[in-house]
């Protein structure tokens, strides 16, 4: 558990982070504190597990980081009441080859806005057993969720307002079985957007979706 303040910290190498789990079947508690990254904006880790199973992560906000969230290779991961907020940054919580993530009271803005290259508010890869629940996504520069070659995903009671990119506000790339349910989309390029070569009728289910000044 973290004391209560806020912290100004460089991911010193770019690419390992500054809160690092170096083990599994632990948890961090920020107990409602802020790092926010010092240094150029826009570059490197905030937190990163790799190679791990039954973490949590827990009342934090991220700042100015490339990544806030980075998680590779991980099984069994919890993230709740999370906020996070990079103008110059690519993505919010980036998530590759993992397995049984659940996100849930995660706030994000103006992800990448300032970034001309784009970025997503959550983005995962490789991965399967995704769920988004009770969120709230505002300005991000590329879609805010992006699900790619990631199946059995769940995006539940979620808001996005202000995803600029075409490609969609909610975006599924060689992606199965996806779940979407109580999510309102608005003032977007586009709302939802799936690759229907692989997005087979049947496959996936959308109750109660709002699609609200969207293309």
């Amino acid at each position: 558990t973290l004391c209560t303040k806020s912290y100004l910290k460089n991911d010193q190498a770019g690419l390992n982070g500054v809160l690092i789990f170096n083990r599994s079947h632990i948890g961090l508690d920020g107990n409602g504190s802020f790092l926010n990254k010092s240094g150029s904006l826009g570059l490197g880790l905030g937190v990163v597990a790799t190679n791990l199973t039954n973490i949590t992560i827990i009342n934090l906000s991220l700042v100015d980081f490339g990544t806030g969230v980075f998680l590779n290779n991980v099984s069994n991961a919890t993230l709740n009441y999370l906020f996070l907020n990079s103008s110059y940054g690519q993505f919010g919580i980036n998530i590759k080859n993992s397995t049984n993530v659940t996100m849930s009271y995660v706030n994000m803005t103006g992800i990448a806005i300032g970034n001309d290259q784009g970025g997503n508010c959550i983005k995962t890869i490789t991965s399967k057993y995704i769920a988004v629940r009770t969120s709230f996504f505002y300005q991000c520069n590329d879609s805010a969720i992006f699900f790619q070659d990631s199946n059995y995903t769940s995006v539940q009671s979620v808001v996005i307002s202000k995803a600029y990119n075409p490609n969609g506000a909610l975006r599924y790339a060689d992606s199965l079985f996806n779940f979407v349910e109580n999510t309102n989309i608005s003032n977007t390029t586009r709302g939802l957007v799936m690759d229907c070569d692989v997005a087979r009728e049947g496959d996936s289910s959308f109750t109660n979706l709002f699609v609200n000044g969207s293309d």
